[in-house]
């Protein structure tokens, strides 16, 4: 089978195209060094500092306006998963560190953990919250060479082949629950 290949680019958007799509391709390319300062000196320090849920694990997820910490914690797992994705794209990353990295790792214990209990009637498992995990764990894999993200990626693939994927009409199963 053929690789399939991706063009993001809009018809007469190509560079050379025409003096305005010149022009907006300029701007777009200036606009990295603000979305760089945005992520390094806001997003990134701000999720190091907060995100890690000692107590009860996962992620704290709930602030105010002023950056304070609500409490009420849900954790629920599509923003665990979410928050994970965030970690372990961010440790992969030119901007990662090793912190980044063990950010990540806490947040996939705690996802690994809470859905444990996958025969119990407590759990559905959402298509995007697999998804996410999926490559967290491969991304975490890569990072750390450790053997339990490795288990932890072929056996969330292997799940979602045999139970999430639609094989007969195409795309996921948006939600399955321990029913089936």
């Amino acid at each position: 089978m053929a690789a399939m290949q991706r063009d993001d680019s809009p018809k007469g958007t190509e560079p050379g195209t025409t003096p305005a799509a010149d022009e907006t391709n300029r701007r777009v390319a200036a606009s990295r060094a603000t979305l760089e300062r945005l992520l390094l000196d806001n997003l990134v320090p701000f999720w190091t500092q907060h995100a890690i849920d000692r107590e009860a694990g996962g992620y704290r997820l709930n602030h105010d306006d002023a950056g304070r910490d609500r409490g009420l914690h849900t954790h629920t797992l599509i923003a665990q998963a979410r928050t994970l994705w965030f970690f372990t794209r961010l440790a992969a990353s030119p901007y990662g560190t090793p912190e980044h990295r063990d950010l990540a790792t806490h947040g996939f214990i705690f996802l690994r953990d809470a859905l444990r209990g996958w025969g119990s009637e407590r759990w559905d498992k959402v298509w995007w919250v697999q998804a996410e995990a999926l490559f967290a764990c491969l991304r975490l894999f890569r990072a750390t060479d450790d053997p339990l993200f490795a288990e932890a990626y072929l056996s969330t693939l292997d799940w979602i082949d045999r139970h999430q994927a639609d094989h007969e009409h195409g795309d996921w199963h948006g939600i399955v629950s321990p029913r089936g």
